[in-house]
């Protein structure tokens, strides 16, 4: 199930990531890393969701292994293929690491240091797998019944925001990371897949410009805030209203369509798994060897006119880290992820 628009939806995620990691000027006024992830689990949620409710194997056992088997051949060669990068390269903390890697609950085991190991973003991949060993069971039992399937997601989320809001189990150290909080914004993606069927509905919500217009101005306000529990909750809200338009309507705001569609947008957005895995190693390689020699090389001070430039140094340090990423990411998926896809398609069809 492929929606085009979507890979401009990835890529906006997969750079918010970055500016995170190699724009601390930015990241410290704005939330760029975690929204990116939310959009992630959005947008994960409602793609997921949408190949489950549409298959036509009857075999419940049968639609859940064959999930379970496409989404290990898409997901797991690359992760831990990384694994096996970081532990060749000597990365930081990876020793310590690594039971937790190897079995996808690193989420609960983040290194709480202030010099961050490459590894550090990989516990949302963590929730991801973990949230997608008994979600998928509960949607291929109820996707005959689309009433049961709602109140199932709707049940999902308000579980989840009831913990983020009142933390009724005493975990709020996992908050950020756990489980339990971060299903919200899976779920509700996933409740998306379902009222994407509802044309009338959507029709009337997303044809909307003033709606749009509002929801891009609210996106603003949230990156701004600080506040974790409006963050999770309004950035789900927001993302949600953006994938559903992304994949079924064209934005009124004309501009928004010409990036989403744009090749290079869309050719990264393509690849963003691959470049969310790889770009801390490439971010911390290229910063260290290539980047900050060249950068304190350069006399700024002896060429007045460009000396400003030297405060701007995340600019060209992002451009140059998402290139590396993207090289990187294209070489992994051409010549290894390509072998296991197509094995996927082969013997394990939906």
């Amino acid at each position: 199930m492929y929606f085009p628009r979507l890979d401009g939806i990835r890529f906006v995620a997969i750079m918010m990531v970055i500016i995170l990691h190699f724009a601390s000027s930015i990241g410290k006024h704005f939330s760029t890393g975690f929204y990116g992830v939310n959009l992630f689990f959005v947008l994960s949620g409602f793609l997921i969701t949408s190949i489950l409710i549409s298959s036509k194997e009857k075999s419940i056992s049968k639609a859940y292994f064959t999930f379970v088997i496409r989404r290990a051949l898409r997901i797991f060669p690359a992760y831990y293929l990384t694994i096996f990068i970081l532990i060749l390269i000597g990365s930081e903390f990876i020793v310590n690491d690594l039971s937790y890697l190897l079995t996808y609950t690193y989420n609960y085991f983040v290194n709480d240091a202030e010099s961050l190991p490459a590894h550090a973003h990989f516990w949302s991949l963590a929730v991801e797998e973990q949230f997608y060993i008994f979600f998928p069971i509960f949607v291929i039992l109820l996707r005959s019944n689309i009433r049961y399937l709602t109140f199932f997601f709707i049940l999902i989320i308000s579980i989840a925001y009831a913990q983020v809001f009142f933390d009724f189990l005493n975990i709020k150290k996992y908050d950020y990371v756990g489980l339990l909080t971060n299903m919200g914004p899976l779920a509700l993606g996933a409740l998306g897949a379902v009222v994407n069927k509802e044309s009338r509905l959507i029709k009337l919500i997303f044809g909307n410009i003033i709606i749009e217009i509002s929801a891009i101005g609210f996106l603003i306000l949230v990156l701004y805030t600080k506040n974790f529990k409006l963050m999770i909750l309004f950035s789900s809200i927001i993302n949600l209203f953006l994938v559903l338009k992304a994949s079924k309507f064209e934005y009124n705001l004309n501009f928004i369509n010409i990036f989403l569609q744009n090749k290079i947008v869309t050719y990264v957005g393509k690849v963003s798994y691959g470049i969310y895995l790889y770009h801390g190693i490439v971010g911390k390689f290229v910063s260290k060897y290539i980047f900050q020699p060249i950068w304190d090389w350069i006399p700024f001070k002896q060429f007045p006119a460009i000396s400003f430039l030297y405060d701007f140094d995340w600019i060209f340090r992002i451009i140059l880290i998402t290139i590396c990423s993207t090289l990187l990411a294209s070489l992994s998926f051409y010549y290894f992820e390509i072998y296991f896809l197509r094995l996927k398609d082969k013997y394990f069809k939906n």
